[in-house]
C-alpha cells in the first residue's frame, strides 16, 4: 500500500510541467534510432529523443510514436487519416527495460548543441507534452513520429545550414521506402498497393527525414550529430541466400495457370482471381477517396484492378469475350510502359498481372476450343 502511494506521488511529480526550470549546460540531448522490428508496424524502425541532466537527476525519453491499439475502428481511422498519435514521456530506465524485451538494436547519437539550444529543445518538448499539441493526426509521409523528432531537433538549432541531405537527392518517397520492403514480398505488395501518386513525388531535402534511419544518416553527415554508439545490441538477423517470400508468388501463379487447363476448375480459378482483384480495387478506390492521409490518395492502382469486375459481372458471351480482350490489351500496355506510368508500379505486382492476363486469354472462347478446355466446362 505504501509503495503504491509513493509511486503515485512520483508519477504526479513527473507530470508537473518542467518548462519553468532550466537544464544545465552539461545536459545531454541525443536521438535514439531503433532498427526495424518483426511486427508490421515496426518495419520502418522508430526514433525518439533522450534528454538527461545529472544535476537534476533527469533522464527522459520523448516518444512521438505512441498510439492506442484499442481505439475503435483503429485500422479504418489509420487509412482515413483520422488516427491520433501522441507524445509520450517516460523515464529512460523504464524504457530501457521495455526495449530489452523487444530484442532490437538501438543507436544513440548525442547532439552537439550549445546551452541555449539544449534549453530550447527541452522546453519545446515539455510544452508540447503538456498541451493539446501532444496529439496529432498521423500522416505517413509528412507528419509522423520521425518528422516530429526531425522538427524538434532541427528547429531548435540556431544554424539552419548545419545539416545536409544531398545524398538522398532526386529520390521519391517510394524509392526511399524500398530498402525496408526488400526482405518481405508481402510487405512490398501491400505497401505499394496502398500508396498513391504522392509517394512518387521527389522528396525535398527536409522531407527525406520522414523515416528514422534517414534522420540518423543526416545527423551523421551534419555538424549537429556526434558519432553514434550502440545503446542496445539486438540479435543479428539470419540472412537467407534465397528469399522464399519473393519466389512463392511465382510458384502460386504458375500452379494456378497449370490447374486452369483442367476444365472443371478453370472457371473457379478465374472468377476467384477476378473477384479478389476487383474488390481490392474497390477498397483501394474507397480509401483513396475518403482518406486524408497523403500517402493513400490519388491511387492509380484502381485503373488495372477494378476492370476485372466488368469481366466478372457482364455475362453475355460475346460481350464478355470483348471485355476480356480489351482488359488483356490494357494489361499488356501497362507492362509495356511500366517505367513511364504516372504512378510507379512495384515488381511485386508482376506475378498477379501476368496470372490475370494468362487466365483471361485462356478463357476466351476460341482459345478454350483450341486447347480443349471447353470440354465439360459449364458456361
Amino acid at each position: 500500500m505504501l509503495l503504491r502511494i509513493i509511486l503515485r506521488i512520483i508519477s504526479f511529480l513527473f507530470m508537473i510541467p518542467a518548462t519553468a526550470f532550466c537544464i544545465s549546460d552539461a545536459a545531454r540531448v541525443s536521438v535514439l534510432t531503433f532498427e526495424p522490428g518483426n511486427e508490421y508496424y515496426t518495419i520502418f524502425g522508430h526514433t525518439a529523443i533522450r534528454i538527461s541532466d545529472k544535476s537534476l537527476n533527469l533522464d527522459r525519453v520523448y516518444n512521438f510514436g505512441t498510439f492506442n491499439f484499442n481505439t475503435p475502428y483503429f485500422y479504418l481511422k489509420f487509412l482515413k487519416g483520422s488516427l491520433f498519435y501522441y507524445l509520450a514521456v517516460d523515464d529512460f530506465e523504464y524504457c530501457l527495460a521495455h526495449w530489452l524485451a523487444d530484442h532490437r538494436k538501438v543507436y544513440e547519437q548525442e547532439l552537439d548543441m550549445n546551452g541555449y539550444e539544449k534549453q530550447r529543445i527541452f522546453q519545446r518538448l515539455e510544452k508540447c507534452y503538456h498541451s493539446e499539441d501532444r496529439y496529432y493526426r498521423y500522416d505517413f509521409l509528412y507528419d509522423n513520429c520521425a518528422t516530429r523528432v526531425r522538427d524538434a531537433v532541427f528547429l531548435s538549432v540556431e544554424d539552419a545550414d548545419r545539416y545536409d541531405t544531398v545524398q538522398y537527392c532526386n529520390r521519391s518517397f517510394r524509392q526511399l521506402l524500398k530498402p525496408y520492403m526488400a526482405e518481405s514480398y508481402w510487405v512490398d505488395l501491400g505497401v505499394n498497393l496502398a500508396m498513391g501518386k504522392e509517394a512518387d513525388k521527389i522528396a525535398e531535402s527536409w522531407h527525406t527525414m520522414f523515416l528514422p534511419d534517414y534522420i540518423m544518416f543526416t545527423l551523421e553527415n551534419s555538424k549537429i550529430g556526434k558519432e553514434k554508439r550502440i545503446l542496445l545490441d539486438g540479435p543479428v538477423a539470419e540472412k537467407h541466400r534465397i528469399n522464399m517470400s519473393w519466389i512463392m508468388p511465382w510458384v502460386i501463379a504458375v500452379s494456378l495457370v497449370l490447374l486452369s487447363f483442367y476444365a472443371r476448375i478453370q472457371k473457379v480459378i478465374l472468377y476467384s482471381l477476378l473477384a479478389f482483384v476487383g474488390f481490392n480495387g474497390l477498397f483501394i478506390l474507397t480509401v483513396s477517396l475518403i482518406s486524408e492521409n497523403s500517402g493513400f490518395i490519388n491511387n492509380l492502382n484502381v485503373i488495372w484492378t477494378i476492370p476485372s469486375l466488368l469481366v466478372l459481372f457482364l455475362r453475355p458471351v460475346h460481350l464478355n469475350d470483348y471485355i476480356k480482350l480489351m482488359y488483356s490489351a490494357f494489361l499488356i500496355l501497362i507492362m509495356a510502359f511500366w517505367k513511364v506510368l504516372p504512378q510507379a508500379l512495384s515488381v511485386s505486382f508482376l506475378p498477379w498481372i501476368l496470372l490475370l492476363l494468362i487466365l483471361l486469354v485462356l478463357d476466351l472462347r476460341f482459345v478454350r476450343e483450341r486447347f480443349g478446355i471447353v470440354r465439360n466446362a459449364p458456361e
